[in-house]
């Protein structure tokens, strides 16, 4: 089982807050890493750059605080805070910090079920950036779901509920990574209740029982590591 490491799991917390920015460097902390992806949050100084490289894996990347954008060969693209950056395998490009910042990068593996439903990004052949909750829609009385991605190490799904809506108490053998894109929801880990609201985030430990329950309609990004 791979677990996110280096942030306390079971409670709410805000991924700026778990990284400084530092003048004139760049950080990195890796949260889950295995042969078929990797989560890394960086955090960059004002003006920072990490120089231009050709990566043979697919990756997304995710604005939380700042201004910084990545540069192609012929065009830039800015990182927005709840949008996925998408950047197809062999891309070669340079990372630049226009402000302090700090943002997740997310590498993984294009096997199995890859972003089959997305039809706004063509299957990731070019680099395309979109909002995350634009990406589900929500049901009257229903929970909908959609993966992004799907491979033997991780799991990469949106989820919608309506309001009142609920899951009761259930075990995943890998951690499980919440980030609430829009609303807000009770989680209940263990029996201890956690409010998580817009822009918040949570980690579900492996092999311990939780349940969600919809206070307002809401959508979240879920990330299981397996």
């Amino acid at each position: 089982m791979k677990e996110i490491k280096k942030i306390k799991k079971a409670e709410v917390f805000l991924f700026q807050n778990q990284i400084a920015v530092y003048p004139f460097q760049v950080s990195s902390m890796i949260l889950l890493e295995s042969a078929l992806g990797r989560i890394t949050l960086l955090s960059m100084g004002k003006g920072e750059v990490i120089s231009a490289e050709t990566m043979p894996k697919p990756r997304f990347f995710i604005l939380i605080q700042g201004n910084a954008y990545l540069q192609f060969t012929e065009k830039s693209m800015a990182m927005k805070k709840a949008f996925f950056l998408s950047v197809p395998e062999h891309s070669f490009y340079s990372v630049h910090a226009k402000e302090d910042s700090i943002f997740l990068e997310i590498e993984y593996h294009r096997g199995g079920t890859f972003m089959s439903e997305i039809k706004t990004i063509q299957h990731l052949t070019r680099a395309a950036s979109f909002a995350l909750k634009d990406e589900i829609s929500y049901g009257k009385g229903q929970i909908m779901s959609k993966n992004l991605v799907m491979n033997p190490s991780m799991v990469m799904t949106l989820m919608s509920f309506d309001q009142g809506e609920n899951l009761s108490a259930h075990k995943a053998p890998g951690d499980a990574l919440v980030t609430m894109l829009e609303g807000e929801a009770k989680f209940w880990i263990d029996g201890k209740e956690h409010l998580i609201r817009t822009g918040e985030n949570i980690i579900l430990p492996g092999n311990i029982s939780h349940a969600v329950e919809a206070v307002t309609p809401f959508k979240m990004l879920l990330i299981i590591a397996k």
